[in-house]
């Protein structure tokens, strides 16, 4: 069943990690995923305006199959390098606690270079609401930077009404240039709220 999603986020300049949609019409969640790239660079973009679009199929009573295509944009940029770019996913579900994914950007940052994941993520109903998740990817922009990283998560969440609350332990293997300074790749904790529509 095909959904659309655009989401928002003001960054002010800190490092937080991207939140992906998976897309399901019939059971919305917002999930902890790899940092997000485009934010772990030397200019600071205060926004960041995401567009999703997939399709989810039920195959049997435990899996799913999901292919997304999301386009970054970072509307009022200013500089002169093009931050926006496209990416193409495929997913494999679980019984709703465990995702495998494999995304492709063709053209990251609008130079005509490729950009791999691939990441692992699982999460686990705990008592009271709350769900605990974990993660670990890798993600591989060398055909622009020539290097590539690894990266891993454990957090907690917990929705308080239309909002979820999410408390996040985030890590990667090594800053990688143009998308990440040593700084912004150092480990963090981070609480995010985030706002289902």
């Amino acid at each position: 069943m095909p959904s659309v999603l655009a989401h928002h986020r003001c960054r002010g300049g800190e490092w937080l990690p991207r939140t992906h949609q998976r897309l399901r019409v019939s059971r919305r969640k917002l999930l902890g995923r790899r940092p997000g790239r485009a934010a772990r660079r030397r200019a600071c973009i205060g926004k960041r305006l995401i567009y999703y679009v997939g399709v989810d199929r039920e195959i049997g009573n435990h899996w799913s199959l999901g292919a997304n295509l999301v386009a970054y944009t970072y509307p009022g940029q200013s500089g002169g390098f093009d931050y926006d770019y496209e990416e193409i996913s495929l997913a494999v579900n679980y019984r709703d606690r465990a995702w495998l994914e494999f995304s492709y950007s063709p053209d990251l940052y609008h130079s005509g270079r490729a950009a791999r994941n691939i990441d692992l993520f699982t999460e686990w109903p705990l008592p009271k609401q709350f769900v605990m998740g974990a993660g670990i990817g890798h993600y591989d922009p060398s055909d622009l930077t020539g290097a590539a990283y690894t990266y891993w998560q454990i957090g907690i969440t917990r929705p308080l009404g239309i909002v979820d609350v999410d408390l996040r332990f985030h890590d990667t293997s090594a800053a990688v240039p143009i998308v990440s300074t040593p700084y912004r790749a150092d480990a963090r904790i981070a609480l995010s709220l985030r706002l289902a529509f």
